[in-house]
């Protein structure tokens, strides 16, 4: 199992831990010419975050990054063409929407084959989150504004993350709370700084916070 999961994007902090994290990916790629496969959970009729995605990309010297709609662009009959990427890009957004829409296009179990068949999933944001066993966490950021009530995200990991958290500490209190009544750990992860786990090793890069039975305290 290969996840990189980031705070986000495109960080104005912890730029080089931010950077320390890119090269582990692409040590994890350990490819030429890769492919990247960047879901979209809006139709971006001028791709304004596809773009910033593929400058991403570009900047590692990652040039082969497709475009895959999951809204009103969808298109079944190239569903192959992502899960043949080296790595699946799952971008930052409302996670509950994102959930929804990953459910609806019946994606969460080729996801979840694609992982264990050695591909790599990058999270940002809410893409980092839907990996885990819930999205419950993002109660503290995001509004459920679809209602969604299935909850369950791929469960690829044991964890929730909290991203943002140079943002977001005053939600503390809360999710100490959410640990204990849904017994689930969770990292707090500021921009710039990240996860990577490669079958059961955890790498952590930055000042990373650990929520767990009620109790807050720093991993590394």
């Amino acid at each position: 199992m290969k996840l990189v999961l980031y705070s986000k994007l495109t960080p104005e902090i912890n730029l080089d831990t931010m950077k320390k994290i890119n090269n582990h990916l692409l040590k994890l790629i350990n490819k030429d010419n890769p492919s990247i496969g960047s879901i979209a959970y809006y139709t971006e009729e001028d791709r304004n975050h596809y773009n910033k995605v593929v400058k991403f990309y570009n900047d590692l010297g990652i040039t082969n990054v497709l475009y895959f709609d999951i809204d009103k662009e969808y298109d079944e009959s190239t569903i192959d063409n992502l899960f043949q990427c080296d790595v699946i890009h799952l971008p930052g957004g409302n996670t509950f929407s994102a959930l929804y829409l990953l459910k609806k296009r019946n994606l969460v179990s080729k996801l979840q084959n694609y992982v264990k068949n050695g591909g790599i999933i990058l999270g940002i944001s809410a893409g980092a989150l839907i990996p885990s066993p819930t999205i419950g966490s993002a109660q503290f950021g995001d509004e459920n504004d679809i209602n969604l009530t299935d909850l369950s995200g791929l469960n690829l990991i044991d964890f929730e993350i909290m991203p943002h958290w140079n943002r977001w500490p005053f939600y503390l209190d809360d999710l100490k709370k959410y640990s204990i009544e849904n017994n689930i750990t969770i990292y707090t992860v500021e921009d710039g700084q990240g996860i990577v786990i490669q079958d059961d090793n955890l790498t952590f890069y930055g000042d990373i916070g650990i929520i767990k039975d009620g109790v807050y305290s720093k991993e590394s």
